[in-house]
């Protein structure tokens, strides 16, 4: 069985049938810069800046929004089985968000030739008050960030978020050009699946520069479902195809996840947050 696959069935409640990578373009919508960002998705971009195994990361000195609230996990679940955060439920691999139906796997191996690394749950982060805008946060050995998020936005468009992203990840990184980046094609036993069902999400990645010699990206997979945005963010080596399929096969996943959640058990509409 195959590492994506592994990883698919840890971040899905229900079996996984099939997991597909293939690769996509650069989606247009990303090429737009001139979004005005949501204070959320400033807070959202702040936070994958900054995330790198625990250091500041391309955020030259800015200060994270102090309304973030952030609980650590350190990638072992019995520190919060007893205990989930606000909101969330555990069970003995991973957290799962109530509301939105979002799954984080609290840490996995991922296999490669020049030995495994982890991936790890290092903190789940809230950026409101109703616990309707959160997500998990992820490192990989040091060498890359991976952040899952689930945001119950219903009145704002997905090209309006996209806009606003990229808007918000130019003020905090150095882009240099445009990439794309692998799509993960996710089926449940029950037949679910992200496409056709679901719309395709939209994908795509920056350059930003070396780190040490090393070239570097930053990509974003984002798709709407139910109200709920789903959206990974991650920074790695461009070289670092394991990273980008972990990060891609944990968007897929949870895309799914979302949307079975929120088919059966929709969650109340509400103030924006």
């Amino acid at each position: 069985m195959s590492a994506a696959r592994l990883l698919a069935d840890a971040a899905a409640g229900d079996a996984i049938a099939s997991v597909a990578v293939r690769s996509n373009e650069f989606s247009p919508v990303f090429e737009r810069a001139d979004g005005k960002p949501a204070e959320a998705v400033l807070s959202h971009e702040g936070k994958a800046a900054a995330l790198w195994s625990g250091r500041i990361f391309f955020a030259r000195g800015k200060i994270l929004d102090a309304r973030v609230a952030d609980t650590r996990i350190a990638g072992e679940i019995e520190r919060v089985a007893a205990k989930a955060p606000q909101g969330w439920t555990s069970d003995d691999t991973k957290l799962i968000h109530r509301e939105s139906g979002l799954q984080c796997p609290a840490a996995f191996t991922l296999p490669g030739e020049d030995g495994d690394r982890l991936l790890a749950l290092t903190a789940v982060s809230a950026y409101d008050r109703r616990n309707r805008d959160v997500s998990c946060n992820y490192a990989i050995d040091g060498d890359a960030a991976v952040t899952l998020y689930a945001s119950y936005y219903p009145e704002m468009t997905l090209d309006d978020h996209a806009a606003g992203a990229v808007a918000a990840i130019r003020q905090n990184f150095s882009i240099r050009g445009e990439l794309p980046v692998a799509v993960i094609e996710v089926e449940g036993e029950s037949g679910d699946t992200l496409e056709p069902k679901l719309p395709v999400p939209l994908s795509g990645a920056f350059d930003v520069g070396d780190i040490n010699g090393v070239p570097f990206k930053t990509a974003i997979w984002l798709a709407k479902t139910h109200g709920w945005h789903v959206k990974t963010r991650a920074t790695y080596a461009q070289s670092d195809v394991t990273a980008e399929i972990a990060a891609a096969v944990l968007f897929g996943a949870n895309y799914l996840n979302i949307d079975f959640k929120n088919r059966g058990d929709p969650t109340q509409p509400g103030p924006e947050v």
